[in-house]
């Protein structure tokens, strides 16, 4: 059996069951020049027992679904469809024949298509019959030739004309459309009996305009009236241009069959754009920062004078590293008298609120450098001493919303400071960070001038327990000035930083390696904008969404760039 046929059980009645029904029995010995037989073999093999299977519902005003099911296996543009159709009428016109030679008897087979001649209207002049009827019945009695005419006349006024319509129905259900056809030219003169083709029994009547047929007839048996010169015998339609017609037929049922699969493709394009832009939607509004928050009184105004500087870390080149490694050094000059052991605590305070310690924050501005004021800072700005600290607190939410200057802090310096252990600078590996219970919401940095930081690098930068009580100092980020400072005690003195550290190239390459996307690209720009202090574990969890081991990574990571930019947190 060819590979392209199918198991005999198997065979369904289209082009490729007829096929691979030949197939079985030519694979047995059968002669090829027995192939005409073995179609219609084939074909009654596989017509066997329909008029009795009980499958006859159809839905009202569609097709049966074999209709469908003869359409398989057909290639674009073939006529192996239509050959199948005419084929089996032969089938029944060879049935019946052989069934009127065996009792003797007479049989009438009228088949209509339902399909009419693109362009053309349901009318009885545009329907075509296919009529089987024994020859010898009309060479014997051609007195019944005006009596079967009248008779398929009938068929075709008062059935053919329902069924045309309810064809064209069922085509519009399936989306076909006749409308881009050619309108066909109607045949000439016709007769009363066709002739038939080939000397066979199947004879293709054409239905006439009302009151046409009677005439003809009417005509014909007046015997002074020459019947032929109306319709004269023999001259039925041309059986190519009955072909053709039928081609037509076919090739625009192919072509609207083809326009609905163009549809239906353009729908489920149109359905897959629209779900990528809504991904590409939720995609934005996941990652990119959210627009400022409705309550605010008002918008930012931009910086008055110089923004506020980016680490040393960023964009650094080698001249730029000269000029900070010089300043660094001038500072170290100024610091050489102060103790490694320079100490600064907070004043320990109760939190005044719960839910405002989440997107606070606070640094001091030193003289000459302007944050983001507001508008009210701005109008008091030139009154305000040049040591007076500002204290940047970010307003809604910690993604979305810039920052604006206040003159005040809005809560005082909280209780504790977190215990936060780190490794040394000369270790190659990083030990775990430890938070205490107790230091959930407190948020507090301590700084000491670069000289220190050589001889803090091999101890912890933060001690293990909580600062004491009687010795407060700011909380906030600060640098020693005084080069009389020494070990004895003595307390600093300090003005405020140009900018307030903590976030550098480590905590911004610490936060794209954990795929935190929110802050996506420009990542150091953003972090500087919208967290301008050094934020504690928790309140990394709680802002950036990540988890506690991870925002305990990110405090280690915030130390290291305060080292790169010569501020070291002091030991508690």
């Amino acid at each position: 059996m060819g590979f392209d046929t199918l198991p005999l059980e198997r065979c369904q009645l289209n082009p490729l069951g007829r096929k691979s029904v030949k197939e079985y029995f030519l694979s047995r010995g059968i002669s090829n020049s027995l192939q005409p037989r073995l179609d219609s073999a084939a074909l009654g093999f596989l017509v066997f027992g329909l008029h009795s299977d009980g499958d006859h519902h159809v839905a009202r005003d569609r097709f049966h679904d074999a209709f469908r099911t003869g359409r398989k296996g057909c290639s674009p543009g073939s006529r192996e469809n239509y050959d199948l159709r005419q084929d089996l009428f032969k089938l029944m016109c060879d049935a019946a024949c052989a069934r009127d030679r065996l009792n003797g008897g007479c049989s009438i087979t009228i088949s209509l298509s339902g399909a009419l001649r693109p362009g053309s209207h349901v009318t009885p002049e545009n329907i075509k019959a296919d009529v089987y009827l024994p020859r010898y019945l009309i060479e014997e009695r051609p007195h019944f030739k005006p009596i079967i005419a009248a008779l398929v006349q009938t068929f075709i006024e008062n059935i053919g004309v329902e069924i045309s319509e309810r064809w064209l129905r069922g085509a519009a259900a399936m989306h076909w459309d006749f409308r881009g056809g050619e309108t066909t030219a109607l045949p000439g003169a016709l007769p009363i009996f066709p002739e038939s083709a080939n000397d066979s029994c199947h004879y293709v009547f054409w239905g006439h305009t009302a009151g046409e047929l009677e005439e003809l007839i009417a005509a014909e048996q007046d015997p002074g009236h020459d019947a032929h010169q109306h319709a004269p015998e023999g001259t039925g339609p041309d059986p190519e241009v009955v072909r053709l017609t039928e081609e037509i037929l076919r090739l625009n049922a192919e072509n609207a069959r083809l326009r609905e699969l163009s549809e239906q493709q353009a729908a489920e394009i149109v359905a897959l754009r629209a779900a990528e832009q809504q991904r590409a939607e939720e995609v934005r509004f996941t990652f990119d920062p959210k627009p400022p928050s409705a309550s605010m009184s008002q918008a930012p105004t931009p910086r008055a004078t110089s923004p506020l500087p980016v680490p040393a870390s960023v964009g650094s080149t080698p001249s730029g590293d000269q000029r900070r490694s010089k300043a660094r050094s001038t500072r170290s000059e100024e610091n050489t008298a102060a103790s490694d052991d320079i100490r600064a605590t907070a004043t320990p305070t109760p939190t005044p609120k719960k839910a405002s310690r989440a997107a606070r924050s606070h640094a001091h501005i030193e003289p000459g450098v302007s944050a983001i004021p507001s508008s009210k800072a701005s109008s008091t700005s030139a009154s305000r001493r040049a040591n007076t600290p500002v204290y940047v607190v970010p307003l809604g939410s910690p993604f979305s919303t810039p920052v604006r200057g206040s003159a005040s802090p809005t809560r005082p310096p909280l209780h504790h400071v977190s215990p936060i252990s780190v490794p040394s600078s000369d270790s190659e590996t990083e030990s775990s960070v430890t938070v205490s219970s107790y230091a959930s919401s407190a948020r507090t940095t301590f700084l000491r001038s670069p000289t220190s930081a050589r001889a803090a690098s091999s101890r912890n930068l933060f001690s293990s327990r909580p600062t004491s009580s009687h010795n407060p100092h700011n909380p906030f980020l600060q640098r020693t000035l005084s080069s009389q400072a020494t070990s004895s005690g003595h307390t600093p003195l300090t003005e405020p930083l140009p900018f307030v550290a903590g976030f550098g190239v480590h905590s911004a390459r610490y936060i794209v390696s954990i795929g935190h996307t929110k802050l996506g690209n420009n990542t150091v720009q953003r972090v500087f904008d919208l967290y301008p202090s050094v934020l504690w574990v928790d309140e990394l969890v709680k802002a950036l969404e990540i988890a506690k081991d991870q925002a305990l990574e990110l405090a280690c990571a915030m130390l290291r760039d305060c080292e790169d930019q010569g501020l070291v947190p002091l030991e508690g």
